[in-house]
């Protein structure tokens, strides 16, 4: 349900979703706190969901799952946990999305006047299923933004990293989280970027390869994902593990 700007939202409005056996209190739970956190969020929460995984036959590659989206005043935030049982999940799901409506409320009136437009195409997998198979494939077309922008964005959506085309060199690049702040690698490295956040450079080349040759080079490395350089189109490109123990694949492209 969609509420209007003064509208606050309450537990009722939290759109719930279920999959596996998930017990009628922790859906109880997840739409008070969720209510309570839109409730403080200093800003119009214009809708909220929340969707709970339990699987059949939880274990070490199949934990249960809590997913929230909320309609921030026109904008999309969203945060993704795990844990041992859907509650732990659930738990660690709102300090995430408390965390993420904190700093969207701190950073988002320096960064507004950016205009967004980040187009996604999804495609049939290229290759049959199977632990090393790509099993979701994506064409992206970045907007040109700036590193601190893609951070931003990155936090926005709970993403463990975000592809983006570099306003001040025209190259692709990437940005991801790590324990003092943040990293980022791109394709035209031409100085240090002009950042107001901590940004390190990952100073090792970004490799030109074919999917093929990705696959081969992440397979074996304990890594999440892979950024390089699609050999027939020069693009930037990111090969990631899923929990599934497949792979994701997400390639830049220009002119869809």
């Amino acid at each position: 349900m969609t509420r209007t700007a003064h509208a606050a939202l309450a537990a009722q409005d939290v759109h719930t979703v279920t999959r596996g056996r998930v017990s009628r209190a922790v859906v109880t739970r997840a739409q008070e706190k969720v209510a309570a956190l839109a409730q403080n969020c200093g800003e119009p929460v214009l809708s909220a969901r929340v969707k709970l995984t339990r699987p059949a036959e939880p274990g070490p590659d199949r934990l249960p799952i809590a997913e929230a989206s909320l309609n921030v005043n026109g904008r999309m935030v969203r945060a993704e946990a795990e844990g041992m049982t859907v509650r732990e999940a659930l738990t660690e799901l709102l300090e995430r999305l408390r965390v993420r409506l904190d700093r969207t409320a701190r950073d988002w009136r320096s960064l507004q006047g950016r205009r967004h437009r980040n187009t996604i195409r999804t495609a049939t997998p290229a290759l049959a299923p199977g632990r090393q198979a790509v099993l979701r494939r994506k064409y992206v077309e970045p907007e040109p933004t700036t590193v601190d922008h893609a951070i931003f964005d990155m936090e926005l959506r709970d993403y463990d990293f975000y592809l983006f085309t570099d306003a001040a060199t025209g190259g692709d690049a990437v940005v991801w989280r790590s324990g003092d702040g943040y990293r980022m690698a791109w394709l035209k490295a031409v100085r240090p970027p002009v950042t107001y956040l901590p940004v390190s450079v990952d100073e090792e080349p970004t490799p030109a390869l074919t999917l093929d040759e990705a696959i081969e080079r992440l397979a074996p490395a304990d890594r999440l994902f892979l950024f390089y350089a699609d050999a027939l189109t020069g693009r930037g490109a990111l090969l990631y593990r899923r929990r599934d123990g497949g792979f994701g694949h997400i390639t830049a492209v220009s002119g869809w």
